[in-house]
């Protein structure tokens, strides 16, 4: 798939300001207003960029919502299944180098920054339940996208990668898993 260059007007400073990055898994943006949602109830808490997971929007491109985020998305070409995005905030859009649909269940953005610049890749990874070949793909593909990386960029890989690991984890691992 094609990567869209943004041409960066303004770099992150790292450490000086804090930079928060997460995911979430949205089950789906599919619906009607569910974007809105989303934007309102991002509004409780301190985000820079959101992965997202099972978004379930059709094909790749990039939007600017009303607010002023910026929206870049991958999914497939013609089912609502699966589907990741970014969703950065509209005050620092503008440091993006550029963003790159890999497939359905990939995406990465890369971020000026300094000291260094932030690539981070968003994944939505298949279960268990899912055919040998297409977990393999997912794999490969996901490697062939941290082999792409610079050397000197902070790498962050995040997202939903559909792990079964027990009712009790969240004892285990506290503010990790649940």
């Amino acid at each position: 798939m094609d990567k869209w260059t943004t041409g960066t007007e303004k770099t992150l400073k790292l450490p000086s300001k804090a930079f928060f990055i997460g995911t979430w898994n949205v089950r789906t943006l599919y619906a009607c207003g569910k974007t809105q949602e989303l934007t309102h109830e991002l509004k409780r808490y301190s985000w820079d960029v959101i992965g997202l997971s099972e978004v379930r929007w059709t094909g790749f491109g990039e939007t600017t919502l009303v607010d002023g985020h910026k929206i870049w998305f991958s999914g497939e070409e013609t089912t609502h299944q699966y589907g990741v995005e970014f969703l950065v905030r509209k005050e620092i859009a503008n440091c993006s180098i550029s963003a790159t649909p890999i497939s359905s269940r990939l995406i990465s953005i890369r971020l000026a920054a300094k000291p260094h610049n932030i690539t981070a890749i968003q994944v939505y990874a298949p279960t268990s339940d899912h055919e040998d070949d297409e977990v393999e793909k997912f794999y490969e593909d996901l490697d062939n996208s941290i082999a792409k990386v610079p050397k000197k960029d902070i790498l962050i890989v995040q997202g939903d990668w559909n792990a079964k690991v027990g009712p009790d984890a969240f004892l285990q691992w506290a503010g990790t898993a649940g």
